[in-house]
């Protein structure tokens, strides 16, 4: 079974180092550009179905791919990016400046800190771990379009790493990372794209 993790493509908030998860924004010329450079180069895969979250920014990339290459298509909220509640769109001075206590709990202790409107690292953890649970002892492969965080937060349990290493892994924009697994353990990774 193999796991092949897809990043969306680089959209404004990307570009302008906004805070954001739950909410689209619009791809970016160099977003649109790793969209096609990605489309072209996932047919060199072979996976059996896609899954991707519902968030624009990914379906869209995971919809194309389905069409062209005549996929299933599966959408799963638990893929969708955390939840930054009232930090969503802002940059990181901003919601200092704006919400300091908040921030402050945030610099201290992210995994606990629950974000107004939004929701907190154990949550969205659990929410992606949860949906790991759903597919690692399957014997089909995946392509998983999806987010930055969800991605290294599935790599990280995957790998069965409680150290957050993996939160420090470069996952640029519509990079595609390989995993595969061997009775629901890891067996390779690897970075194939990183535009």
């Amino acid at each position: 079974m193999r796991f092949i993790f897809l990043r969306h493509p680089e959209t404004t908030a990307n570009e302008k180092n906004l805070i954001y998860g739950k909410t689209d924004y619009p791809y970016t010329k160099r977003g649109q550009q790793q969209f096609d450079e990605a489309l072209n180069y996932v047919e060199r895969f072979r996976f059996d179905k896609i899954l991707t979250s519902p968030l624009g920014r990914a379906y869209e990339l995971a919809s194309a791919v389905a069409s062209k290459m005549s996929k299933e298509l599966i959408v799963h909220e638990e893929l969708e990016e955390m939840n930054f509640g009232i930090f969503e769109g802002l940059t990181e001075e901003e919601a200092k400046l704006k919400h300091p206590g908040i921030h402050q709990a945030f610099v201290e202790s992210f995994e606990t800190t629950l974000f107004p409107e939004g929701e907190s690292f154990d949550v969205f953890k659990n929410r992606v771990e949860g949906f790991v649970n759903q597919y690692r002892q399957s014997e089909m492969d995946w392509l998983v379009v999806s987010h930055g965080g969800v991605i290294r937060t599935a790599i990280e349990y995957l790998l069965d790493n409680k150290s957050g290493l993996s939160w420090h892994l470069e996952i640029g924009n519509c990079s595609i990372i390989e995993i595969h697994t061997n009775e629901g353990k890891p067996s390779i990774i690897k970075n194939i794209l990183n535009p």
